[in-house]
């Protein structure tokens, strides 16, 4: 506790040092119950501080209900979110499956497409020589070969 010391002009021999508290106390009144000092006669505790202060311990509870219910349903909500954004998930892996697949099928199309490509331009090209040939062939007609010199008749066979 501090002590407070009153000194004298006079310098009496008979000072005694006195307490915050007693000072305080001597200035401002002694506590009375339920009431508040330095106020007026008709205040007290509950209109000078208001009805919740020093809120009891049913109050911090209520409070308390209410914050884990509000976190229940937030918890809850993100819980929703969470399954609504698996739901997406699962969808687009779908999707992008799908897509893969038609992929290939497309890759496996332009690889058809190619090949009959491939096998139209050699089919034009042995047309256009089997065009070009015919003029060739009259002309082996008239070559003797060693199968006119002989006798065999080859309708025979």
């Amino acid at each position: 506790m501090i002590q407070l010391s009153t000194p004298s002009l006079d310098s009496e021999s008979g000072s005694t040092p006195i307490s915050a508290e007693e000072a305080f106390v001597s200035v401002m009144g002694k506590d009375r119950f339920g009431r508040i000092r330095c106020g007026d006669s008709r205040e007290t505790r509950r209109t000078w501080y208001g009805t919740r202060e020093g809120s009891s311990s049913t109050d911090y509870q209520q409070q308390i209900n209410n914050i884990e219910n509000t976190l229940r349903i937030e918890v809850e909500e993100l819980r929703t979110e969470a399954r609504r954004r698996d739901s997406e998930m699962d969808d687009m892996r779908r999707e992008l499956e799908q897509l893969r697949k038609r992929e290939s099928e497309m890759d496996d199309k332009r690889r058809q497409m190619l090949q009959m490509s491939t096998f139209m331009t050699q089919f034009q090209t042995s047309q256009r020589f089997a065009a070009s040939a015919p003029s060739r062939a009259l002309e082996d007609d008239h070559v003797d070969t060693d199968a006119e010199g002989d006798d065999y008749d080859d309708d025979d066979c």
